[in-house]
């Protein structure tokens, strides 16, 4: 099983003081026993040969391997104790103002063991310690316990060299990410969902809940990614508006498309949450019965300037899809300003949208323009950091 956890890990993300993992308590199947379908990650070892690693630990059988608790306990005790040097002597994390410190990356191997082997996580953490000072070692019956795991010992060391060598997000190496109370597959390719955008799903659901007649008809998620925004919608409509909104999500990048019908169908959505490949409303654009049918429109563009690009976290930087952070030679406001000028065409009259921005100067200008237009209560509403940064707006009546 991959473990979920609490609400605690807090990165600068995107050049901002953004959450980058809100991760919820509790524990669920995600896929465990499906080794046939698992990514051969490739390192380069210290001799110079390659190494195939067992990527997305979600995709491995977690009954792979055998290893003993003690053996276990003191690799976990090393890496640790090796994060510090790490930091200190590796010139990707010295030139990075935005890295993860300490405390974020021995969280992050807590994680990585968690979701490796089969024993109560519980259990685990009290035997790592994890978070305090000390390390613990195993004595006794428990030295020489076996135990299954997804990872062999030289595995554990390879992955997280992976992670601090390369920069690779954690949930890339875990293959999940959890976002509000959903638990999404996600990979190389795909926009990591963060918690910021939790505060716009609470948005539209504050929407349906205050004008209930939005449900009757069918919401949009442009530029969905994992398909975050479109399933918190289907799934929590019914408690918002007293009925489950069916929900269209339109995504341009083949990769994420894929990772975001996967999701749709874990969770059994797929008469739910309709997928379509294209660029915003360019799937709708040909059926006259899209115009003016749909109760609402939610959208995490991309909203990234040329100057925010080169500041990126290089978790950020050398990984996540570029089409899915820069947004464009307008101040970062291509997709946006698209969406706010074509989405009247495709709102019914009183229609909510809801957009989340780069921050007050995109949300300021964005609502400036709306303001005497076609819209009505143009408002911004701040992130969970307080920084003015969703953009929500109906359509006049």
């Amino acid at each position: 099983m991959i473990a979920t956890r609490a609400k605690g890990l807090r990165y600068n993300v995107l050049g901002r003081q953004h959450i980058l993992s809100v991760l919820r308590g509790g524990r669920r199947h995600v896929g465990g026993g499906d080794a046939a379908r698992a990514k051969a990650w490739k390192t380069e070892e210290a001799g110079g040969m390659e190494q195939n690693l067992p990527l997305p630990l979600c995709k491995v059988d977690e009954k792979r391997s055998s290893v003993r608790l003690g053996a276990l306990v003191r690799a976990y005790n090393e890496l640790r104790g090796a994060i510090a040097g790490e930091l200190s002597s590796s010139p990707s994390f010295k030139r990075d103002d935005h890295a993860p410190n300490e405390e974020n990356l021995c969280t992050e191997l807590s994680w990585l063991f968690e979701d490796s082997v089969c024993l109560d996580p519980a259990e685990l953490r009290r035997l790592l310690r994890s978070g305090g000072n000390e390390c613990r070692s195993v004595e006794g019956e428990d030295e020489g316990r076996v135990i299954r795991s997804r990872l062999t010992l030289n595995e554990f060391q390879d992955v997280w060299h992976l992670r601090l060598r390369e920069r690779l997000p954690i949930q890339y190496i875990l293959g999940m990410a959890s976002w509000y109370d959903l638990e999404l597959r996600v990979g190389p390719g795909v926009l990591i969902p963060r918690p910021e955008t939790e505060v716009l799903l609470d948005l539209a659901l504050g929407a349906l809940g205050e004008e209930r007649g939005l449900g009757s008809h069918p919401w949009l998620d442009l530029g969905t990614g994992t398909g975050a925004l479109a399933i918190g919608l289907a799934r929590h409509s019914e408690g918002a508006c007293g009925s489950r909104v069916r929900v269209e999500a339109i995504e341009a990048s083949e990769n994420a498309a894929a990772y975001a019908s996967e999701n749709i169908e874990r969770y059994g959505l797929q008469d739910g949450v309709r997928l379509f490949r294209g660029s915003w409303f360019e799937p709708l654009e040909a059926e006259e019965r899209h115009r003016k049918a749909f109760g609402g429109i939610v959208s995490n563009p991309p909203y990234i300037t040329d100057e925010e690009m080169i500041g990126l976290q290089d978790e950020v930087r050398l990984h996540e899809p570029r089409s899915a952070l820069f947004g464009g030679a307008t101040r970062g406001m291509d997709g946006l300003l698209h969406i706010v000028e074509e989405s009247p065409k495709y709102l019914v009259p009183g229609g909510f949208l809801g957009l989340e921005t780069g921050g007050p100067i995109q949300a300021t200008h964005l609502g400036s323009l709306m303001r005497g237009q076609a819209w009505d209560r143009v408002e911004v509403k701040p992130d969970l950091q307080g920084v003015p940064r969703f953009l929500v707006a109906r359509t006049r009546k």
